[in-house]
């Protein structure tokens, strides 16, 4: 039975391309080279979201890199800028009263903090398993965490993300789990699943 519904933000409760519109965004207004800054992104990343690495050494070596000036704050909220919740979404899980909703997310600290104030009260009043918490991404055992963290059994949660190799990683604690492709597809899969 389920107890908890365990969410990813970025691409299921989101539109999902803000680290595409932020990317072209910094080269139309910047001129920054879109594959170039999208690599430097998705190498560093993961060493973000696990605060392994710090944002301002980060943007130290972006704006070597680049020749620019920006500040932690400047960069990222020009990426939070891009964020478009998924409202149709947070509408359907805020209507199953329930089933108790948490976030789960591989996210850098600089962006989590300004998730509240994007996604407003229902957001709020979630509880939050991020990857900079922990130290640890989805696939590298964060889920477990949230299980020790929660004291419930995998079997009590359903688990929904957009990534299959975080799939995995959930099917292979036990954790029932949907891939995130679209809502319709998502909602049909709730009812079933729930009913």
């Amino acid at each position: 039975m389920v107890k908890y519904i365990l969410v990813d933000v970025h691409g299921v409760l989101t539109q999902g391309d803000e680290r595409k519109k932020f990317l072209l965004e910094m080269a139309d207004k910047y001129n920054i080279d879109y594959d170039k800054h999208n690599s430097i992104w998705i190498n560093y990343v993961n060493s973000l979201d696990k605060k392994i690495e710090s944002s301002n050494k980060y943007i130290k070596k972006f704006n070597q890199i680049f020749n620019t000036n920006f500040s932690v704050d400047q960069y990222f909220k020009m990426f939070l800028d891009q964020i478009v919740p998924n409202q149709e979404l947070l509408e359907k899980l805020n209507s199953l009263k329930k089933y108790p909703v948490c976030i789960v997310s591989d996210n850098l600290i600089d962006l989590s903090h300004g998730l509240n104030k994007i996604f407003g009260p229902i957001f709020e009043s979630y509880q939050k398993f991020y990857s900079h918490d922990f130290g640890l991404t989805k696939s590298e055992g964060l889920l477990k965490k949230v299980l020790e963290k929660l004291k419930v059994d995998p079997q009590d949660c359903l688990f929904i993300d957009d990534s299959p190799k975080n799939m995995e990683a959930a099917k292979s604690l036990g954790i029932k789990a949907l891939l995130f492709e679209n809502n319709q597809k998502l909602f049909t899969e709730l009812n079933n699943f729930l009913n």
